[in-house]
């Protein structure tokens, strides 16, 4: 159907079957229209299923007429989304059915939403006149899709006017809300005189009527609402009073507040000009319903100055919208010392847009905490950045408290704002509750948490929370927004005077793609699991927390994966991931750092949950377990740890007992992401400073063995600047008092691959654009010192604990290091005559994986000179002489040195020949080649020709 214009006419009916498009406007009705057996009740305009795109009528909620007669405001339920306008008639006669007798078109308006609410402005002509209790009706019309039916009608309203300052009688407040009936919805201000304007009440003000409460009209000044602190609410909207606006006004000196809300719809301040409400003191309290704050002042006049003090905005049930995101929704929240700007403790709330703490200059109005959360299910910013609350200058910008649970942070400027201002809060954000969401797995999600003494605190009881996609002490494109302190922190402190803590189930990042946090430039360590016991009739403890697919001193390779951009653009001051307890009866256990790897061992050593824990000023992991009771094992496993300025795994604990401390597994410890060099195309190391893992044993305990302490397991450890693994007795002089541990440790080192690369060869070669062709330099793998070092310590097994002659795989491949492949320090059977020593079995010192081809063959001394570091041994050209037999026979041969007579073969058949032919004489050595660089050595032609049938 084509589309129809029909305006300037006078007619009984109208049916609009289907197409789009048909816009019906101008017109007046006359009516009234019959109806018949086909339209039993028939309406001035019809449209029918699916006709104009499905336009339905609208709803008005109300009709306020000014008070000369001049202007008529219109309300509309539902939010009207894009261009739309009203086409408004004047009725002559109640509706009955859809039918009217008269409707006289009065003008065009168009739809506006603003602050939730969809509204119409109407300039009435001055014919046909409009009074209180006309008739209204209007239809409602959409470009592209047409013109709806008519809507129901509405009776309109005259507004009244308060035209004193009194708390009650004529002209009042009071008066002009309580006469608010069917006959007067607006409230207007016209006080003779010259303002600012104190209205005093003696009591509270209930409205139970649909009302608005306009500020904006009193045309000459500010009117504020006092009880100078004798009442304890100022305004009720009370039930029935749905869809109330109060705007324009300021509120002070409420015991309780100076708003309360048990309504629904209502909308509190404005973005026009002048239509901020300002509070004072306690101001909004939301107990039921629902309401949308928008625009207003919350403890501080429009020009920074603080008012008087309280909890700004109280959300104890209902539902609330704090903020929004078009124009200039958001609100200003002080939160002075010992006050909260926004409490949150029953209902629900999506607080968006604000600033809390902080003007809109940048100068602290906070002290206290921004956002109390105790209830469940609110929202505190979004995805967009339009939806960003910025949170500063408090003692805690959010604080989640032990009844919270199922809240969502996300997207937030948390101690900074967009520009990366210094904001810093004392704590950005504490959660003491559980199941709540820090960041989020949308784009855009993440908080920016910058410049606060702790970014992220997770304490007391709390569990099941999710840290997620954040940006902790930096922003997205790399700028230093440290914390002072620790950058995110678990916390299972106990209280010195009583109370127990224990802080379980919770994660910091993800495996999903892009689920990790990046954390750098923070004071103290990027992430901290701590468990400290100050009182010993608490229970502490850390348990079954998750640390995964992080940026710790890292950026992003890219939008996917974690992984750098270079070595150390974002280094915390501390240690990367900091795991401590202190404590007789404390429990740290079974917290995974990291995740499952892909393939077990160095060939997969990058789990899907890996951490990249890059250039922080300390250890890339520190665990300190001192006292620690926990009888499940901390679990470091498919990391990369590099580039850190002290040792790369760093664990301090007793090692005697039979608990187990830790399990360090399948990370790549000192080396790049892909485990196949130590140095980056322009030559700079990727190692860790000193070891790559340092393990240190620290208790005076006398306990019997048990199970293995520490496992040291399928890692990749090259390129640090002492050793590959360290275990020693941890010594600490404080004072005069000075504590060593004991000489035994529990280690257990195996299927390691220690100073070659993650396939157990040797080094990757770089050409001189910085690419990985061949003919450019090779560069050395290995760790600057030896690739195990016992100092002083027994009871550790450093390979397979089998008793196997030769392995068929290799337990510990530990070769290419700058000083001894295993050293062991101290001679210290004597006091542990009924112990076992250290026991070192199973592993290939000195060759590749594949236990033929000595590191010395493949040039690593060679590729040492070529860096121009120290290193003994012989060079590639002179370790031939024992790596290939062949060429040792021809070299003698050559130089006339004696030895035994040889034919070296590379054809099975040949070999098999010569030996059929000298079977009887052959009696000395015989040499046959095999593939790679040895050779098969045996004494009788017999066994030769049984490994020829066996191997050919």
């Amino acid at each position: 159907m084509a589309a129809n214009t029909i305006g300037s006419s006078k007619i009984n009916n109208i049916s609009i079957f289907s197409g789009s498009g048909n816009t019906v406007f101008g017109d007046e009705f006359l009516g009234p229209v019959t109806g018949s057996a086909s339209f039993p009740t028939n309406y001035d305009i019809s449209v029918g299923p699916g006709a104009n795109g499905g336009i339905v009528a609208p709803v008005l909620t109300y009709a306020s007429l000014s008070p000369d007669g001049k202007t008529l405001n219109l309300g509309l339920a539902g939010l009207v989304t894009g261009t739309a306008n009203l086409e408004v008639y004047l009725s002559t006669a109640a509706s009955s059915g859809g039918i009217q007798a008269q409707r006289t078109f009065l003008g065009e308006a168009p739809i506006t939403t603003s602050n939730g609410l969809s509204t119409a402005v109407l300039s009435l002509p001055s014919s046909p006149p409009v009074s209180a209790d006309s008739q209204i009706v209007a239809t409602e019309t959409i470009p592209v899709e047409g013109t709806s039916e008519f809507s129901a009608p509405i009776t309109s309203y005259l507004a009244t006017t308060v035209t004193n300052t009194n708390a009650g009688g004529p002209g009042s407040l009071a008066s002009a809300i309580a006469a608010a009936t069917p006959a007067s919805h607006t409230v207007s201000f016209a006080i003779a005189g010259t303002g600012p304007f104190t209205i005093k009440l003696a009591s509270s003000i209930l409205v139970t009527l649909p009302v608005v409460i306009d500020g904006t009209t009193e045309p000459t000044a500010t009117i504020t609402i006092d009880s100078g602190g004798t009442v304890a609410n100022g305004l009720v909207l009370a039930a029935g009073s749905d869809g109330s606006v109060v705007e324009g006004l300021q509120f002070q000196s409420f015991t309780g507040a100076g708003l309360v809300v048990e309504s629904s719809n209502v909308t509190i301040g404005g973005t026009s000009a002048g239509a901020a409400d300002v509070f004072s003191g306690n101001g909004v309290l939301i107990s039921g319903g629902s309401a949308a704050i928008v625009g207003d002042r919350f403890g501080v006049d429009a020009f920074g100055n603080l008012l008087g003090s309280g909890t700004g905005i109280m959300v104890t049930g209902g539902s609330a919208t704090i903020g929004g995101t078009t124009g200039a929704d958001g609100n200003t929240i002080a939160s002075p010392k010992g006050q909260v700007g926004v409490s949150i403790s029953g209902g629900t709330a999506l607080v968006e847009a604000n600033l809390i703490g902080v003007d809109a200059l940048g100068q602290s109005i906070g002290g206290g905490t921004g956002i109390l959360l105790s209830g469940t299910g609110s929202q505190i910013g979004g995805s967009t950045t339009a939806e960003a609350n910025t949170i500063g200058f408090n003692a805690t910008g959010i604080s989640i408290s032990g009844n919270a649970s199922s809240n969502t942070v996300s997207g937030n400027e948390i101690g900074t704002n967009s520009n990366g201002v210094k904001l810093g809060n004392s704590i950005g954000i504490v959660i003491l509750g559980s199941n709540n969401m820090i960041g989020g797995s949308s784009a855009g999600s993440g908080n920016t948490i910058g410049f606060n003494g702790t970014g992220v605190s997770i304490s007391g009881n709390a569990s099941n929370n999710v840290v997620q996609q954040n940006l902790v002490g930096t922003d997205s494109i790399g700028h230093a927004l440290g914390n002072v302190g620790v950058g995110i922190l678990i916390d299972a402190t106990d209280a010195a005077t009583g109370g127990s803590a224990s802080v379980h189930n919770n994660t910091i990042g993800g495996t999903a793609s892009g689920a990790g946090n990046t954390i750098g430039f923070n004071g103290g360590a990027g992430i901290a699991i701590e468990a400290v016991q100050n009182s010993s009739l608490n229970t502490v403890s850390a348990s079954n927390n998750l640390v995964q697919g992080n940026d710790i001193g890292g950026v992003p390779s890219d939008s996917t994966s974690p992984g750098p951009l270079v070595p150390s653009p974002y280094p915390n001051g501390g240690p990367g991931i900091l795991l401590m307890a202190q404590g007789p009866k404390v429990d740290l256990f079974d917290n995974t750092i990291g995740g499952p790897a892909t393939v077990t061992g160095p060939a997969g050593a990058l789990g899907v949950g890996a951490n990249f824990i890059l250039g922080n000023q300390r250890d890339g992991i520190a665990v300190s377990l001192a006292g620690a009771a926990g009888s499940l094992a901390n679990t470091i496993e498919g990391n990369l740890v590099s580039h850190n300025q002290f040792n790369g795994i760093h664990l301090v604990g007793d090692l005697t007992g039979a608990t187990a401390l830790g399990t360090i597994s399948d990370n790549l410890v000192g080396t790049n992401p892909s485990g196949t060099a130590t140095y980056d195309s322009n030559g700079d190391p990727w190692g860790n400073g000193l070891s790559g893992i340092l393990i240190e044993e620290s208790s005076t305990s006398t306990n019997t063995l048990g199970g293995t302490a520490v496992s040291v397991t399928g890692n990749v450890l090259s390129g640090n600047g002492l050793s590959g693994v360290t275990v020693q007795r941890y010594t600490s002089t404080s004072g005069s008092t000075t504590i060593t541990g004991t000489s035994t440790a529990k280690v257990g080192i195996s299927g390691n691959i220690i100073g070659l690369d993650r396939t157990g060869k040797n080094s990757i070669v770089y050409n001189s654009a910085g690419g990985t062709t061949t003919g450019g330099v090779a560069l050395p793998m290995g760790n600057a010192l030896d690739g195990v070092l016992l100092d002083n310590v027994v009871g550790v097994v450093v390979g397979s604990t089998l008793d196997s002659i030769v392995p068929t795989t290799p337990s510990n491949v530990i070769s290419g290091n700058l000083g001894r492949g295993i050293e062991i320090r101290g001679d210290l059977l004597s006091s542990h005559s009924t112990s076992p020593g250290n026991t070192i079995q199973g592993n290939f010192i000195g060759t590749d994986i594949s236990g033929e081809v000595p590191v010395q063959a493949a040039g690593v001394v060679d590729h040492f000179r070529m860096r121009k570091l120290r290193i003994f041994g012989p060079t590639r050209a002179a370790a031939r002489l024992e790596s290939s037999k062949a060429y040792a026979k021809e070299f003698m041969q050559r130089h006339g040195i004696p030895t035994a007579g040889h034919r070296t073969f590379t054809d099975p058949a040949a070999a098999h020949a010569y030996i059929d032919e000298r079977a009887c004489a052959l009696e000395a050595l015989t040499c046959i080649k095999r593939a790679g660089a040895d050779a098969i050595l045996t004494y009788y032609a017999l066994d030769a020709a049984r490994w020829l049938r066996e191997s050919h």
